[in-house]
């Protein structure tokens, strides 16, 4: 990732961190290098239709099979919660310009990532290469507008049921990071080719949170609790 990049997140963990604290001088003094930062990656990444370029691995995923990713679905869903979250912090400050700015932001994108990157047919967020065609590819990133709370209900019931589809992405151990009917799966899970990651997963039961989906997040993360514990302390170690 030549650009140092990553997925911008830097608002909503200041926001988490200032209702465990509540700390407001803290958000007072760090608005302006967290408005520096979105500064840059409009001036940086951001494109005509509203959308950002980054190279793929800005998420980390940096052997997933998402060849001709030119608009990453998960960076630009990210780009979304940051502004929805930019916002928030504004009315912690009761500061209405900012909170008006970024909120706006937040549903051009909203819109610009629903009317792009949402497919009907496969009920799943994709990647777009750079003449916005979507990539067919699924993976883990097209769960990234769970948490920017960006499908409506209907699509939101489509995308979590992959969740549960012993073809997609139901498997035993929640979550792979590609399809399972993808054709660059790999069962022994080689990177992002398969395997499970903790952080995308949590990424996943937060989303779920959003559409107070709490029976699928609960089972889900003891699921993924369960597997970790046997990894460390396998029944038959040979």
């Amino acid at each position: 990732n030549p650009e140092g990049i990553g997925l911008p997140l830097f608002a909503w963990a200041e926001f988490n961190l200032f209702h465990k604290g509540g700390n407001k001088r803290r958000i007072k003094e760090i608005m302006p290098v967290l408005q520096k930062y979105m500064d840059w990656i409009d001036r940086t990444f951001k494109k005509p239709n509203g959308l950002y370029n980054v190279p793929f691995v800005s998420s980390t995923m940096f052997n997933a099979p998402r060849k001709g990713a030119y608009y990453p679905v998960d960076f630009n869903a990210c780009m979304a919660i940051n502004c929805a979250h930019m916002s928030a912090l504004g009315d912690i400050l009761n500061d209405k310009e900012i909170s008006f700015q970024y909120l706006k932001k937040y549903f051009q994108l909203k819109t610009r990532i629903n009317s792009l990157m949402w497919d009907n047919d496969t009920g799943f967020y994709h990647d777009l290469d750079k003449n916005e065609q979507r990539l067919q590819q699924k993976t883990i990133a097209g769960f990234w507008p769970l948490l920017a709370e960006l499908p409506n209900a209907d699509k939101a019931d489509l995308l979590i049921a992959h969740l549960s589809n012993p073809k997609t992405f139901g498997s035993e151990h929640p979550f792979p990071t590609v399809s399972m009917d993808s054709p660059d799966f790999k069962e022994k899970g080689e990177g992002f080719n398969g395997s499970v990651y903790s952080p995308f997963n949590f990424m996943i039961i937060k989303g779920l949170e959003k559409y107070q989906r709490y029976d699928i997040a609960r089972e889900s993360a003891i699921r993924h609790l369960y597997f970790i514990l046997e990894g460390l302390s396998p029944a038959n170690p040979k």
